[in-house]
């Protein structure tokens, strides 16, 4: 499927999951308090304008899936509330502005393989398993400050991290503070 000039689905309510696979969205995307009872599903989805992309406040039961999806404009993933995992593995953010602030998952968050031109804010990210970021280019720095992360796993990634980096908690699996 093929969106046109703009996608708004702000405030709206999927009892069940979303299934955008293979899909392209040429304007302005608006997922914002969206919230959905099981997966959101983005795998191979180009969003191909400019223009934002907005996950913010929106709440997920299940998993959000972004597998090899293709973000050319600025994204907005803060206040984001996954009752799953965030797959965002072998992603491409074109744009020098991606914000995953205050956002919070209850399974991985796995950026493997993604590629970020710029800035990364995941600043205050709650992820009760496993931030996974093997094998991906950060362009910019990563800001990881005041974040709670089960498990950093930093196998092959090429990044610049913030020196407020260190302030992040990570957890070990019994949900104790590591040093």
């Amino acid at each position: 499927a093929i969106f046109g000039d703009a996608t708004d689905l702000k405030y709206s309510t999927w009892k069940a999951q979303l299934v955008c696979e293979h899909t392209t969205f040429q304007g302005h995307v608006d997922c914002s308090a969206m919230t959905c009872a099981r997966d959101a599903i983005f795998v191979n989805t180009r969003f191909d304008s400019d223009r934002s992309v907005e996950f913010s406040d929106a709440g997920f039961g299940g998993d959000l899936r972004c597998k090899s999806a293709v973000f050319k404009g600025p994204v907005s993933f803060k206040g984001l509330r996954c009752d799953g995992a965030g797959g965002f593995q072998n992603t491409t953010f074109m744009s020098l502005k991606v914000d995953y602030q205050y956002s919070s998952f209850g399974g991985d968050l796995d950026l493997r393989g993604a590629y970020f031109a710029g800035r990364v804010r995941l600043a205050r990210v709650s992820t009760r398993n496993r931030l996974r970021l093997g094998a991906s280019f950060f362009g910019g720095e990563v800001e990881l400050s005041g974040s709670e992360i089960g498990i950093l796993e930093l196998i092959d990634a090429n990044y610049p991290i913030s020196r407020d980096a260190l302030r992040a908690r990570i957890m070990d699996e019994q949900g104790e503070e590591r040093s």
